[in-house]
């Protein structure tokens, strides 16, 4: 399967998780290493405007492609019914974070699908930069022309 990943040019070959542990997300904790790919550009890029507006993007974001075997992605699946309420809100509950640390203390898998805030019947996927099976899981492209930011920018367009 592929998924994708927005991020700074520079850090865009890189599988580290350390961005996520600076200030923590939904599904992890601050000082926990993962990585936050969805299964479309389009929605990683609805995730990242969720966060901050499209004037805040870099213009040196570009569209990193990864490829994950399909023995990891059956593993590891987080269901909307199983999430406690308030999960889907602006600001990131204990619960999910416990949810995403738990994974990666677990070692169970490399990656575990969530659902996305913006489009719930949607998945992201959390990947567990710090697993034995990282390896398995190969940049196949990286986009650095991926995202039309003349239309970002545009005043026009209200984002």
């Amino acid at each position: 399967m592929e998924v994708y990943r927005l991020s700074k040019l520079k850090y865009a070959k890189s599988k580290s998780g350390i961005g996520a542990a600076i200030e923590g997300g939904r599904w992890n904790s601050k000082g926990t290493e993962v990585l936050y790919v969805s299964i479309h550009p389009a929605l990683a890029l609805l995730e990242l405007l969720r966060r901050q507006t499209a004037k805040q993007i870099p213009s040196s974001t570009c569209i990193v492609q990864y490829s994950i075997p399909d023995k990891y992605l059956s593993t590891n699946i987080v269901s909307v019914k199983a999430l406690p309420e308030g999960w889907d809100e602006p600001h990131h509950i204990t619960e999910t974070k416990k949810i995403g640390d738990d994974f990666v203390r677990s070692e169970d898998s490399v990656i575990m699908a969530v659902p996305s805030v913006i489009i719930p019947s949607q998945r992201n996927f959390i990947i567990n930069t710090n697993h034995k099976d990282l390896e398995h899981i190969k940049i196949v492209d990286i986009m650095e022309k991926g995202i039309n930011f003349n239309l970002l920018f545009d005043p026009a367009v209200k984002l």
